[in-house]
């Protein structure tokens, strides 16, 4: 029987419309040149992030300084750097609540996706949640447009005058608390870019087998808050 279907399934092997049989040789081929591509062009990006990275502190020298504690440091305003779905977020604001115990005085602002901004408006220890996506800034960079608003999002992060940047997101949140200006900026080491984080925690989340919770409340202990249990 010669029907649209039986031709469709004769040629070709359905690979990307939905049918349950495996793609053939060439899908196959361009499937392992595509993720080879993907794996060069991420090893290049971090080679020039982690340049630039040197680059810069080299020209800013970190002088020795005191740890981040409320004994020696006195933040005026902190940023909190959560670009993730909306549960991800939630499980930071023991973070926000740690920081605020910390540095009561602070103002504390948190970036998060446009998504997610209008769910955590008002939530306690949160002075202002800034909306924007930086997980998409490659793309916006291609037009007027799309430039003019990530021009934007950074005039307004940078004229905050943040004395202190937790990212906890991974290596585009290190980017944005790099970028936002703020001359402390605390995350994990193997979730930035080189020299992005001038208080790095060692390692990365999901390899020291911790809460969700933890991971956040490890960064803040790192920017000087006291330990606070969570609950497995």
């Amino acid at each position: 029987m010669d029907t649209p279907l039986v031709r469709d399934l004769s040629h070709g092997s359905g690979f990307g419309k939905g049918y349950d049989y495996p793609p053939s040789l060439p899908e196959r081929v361009g499937q392992r040149v595509g993720a080879i591509a993907k794996r060069i062009a991420q090893r290049g990006l971090r080679a020039a992030l982690g340049t630039i990275g040197r680059m810069d502190a080299a020209s800013h020298p970190l002088h020795p300084h005191a740890a981040l504690t409320p004994a020696t440091f006195r933040p005026r305003r902190i940023l909190v750097i959560r670009t993730d779905l909306l549960g991800d977020v939630v499980m930071t604001l023991p973070t926000i609540a740690a920081l605020q115990q910390a540095y009561p005085e602070a103002e504390i602002d948190l970036v998060v996706l446009p998504s997610v901004a209008p769910l955590v408006r008002g939530q306690p220890g949160i002075t202002r949640v800034i909306a924007c996506d930086p997980n998409g800034w490659a793309t916006e960079m291609l037009t007027r447009a799309g430039r003019q608003r990530v021009s934007a999002t950074l005039r307004e992060l940078r004229a905050a005058h943040y004395d202190l940047a937790i990212s906890v997101c991974g290596e585009v949140a290190s980017i944005l608390a790099r970028l936002a200006g703020a001359p402390r900026r605390v995350g994990f080491a193997d979730e930035a870019y080189a020299h992005f984080l001038t208080d790095p925690v060692p390692g990365r989340r999901f390899a020291l087998g911790l809460h969700e919770v933890a991971y956040g409340l490890r960064l803040a202990e790192r920017a000087g808050a006291s330990a606070l249990p969570v609950d497995d």
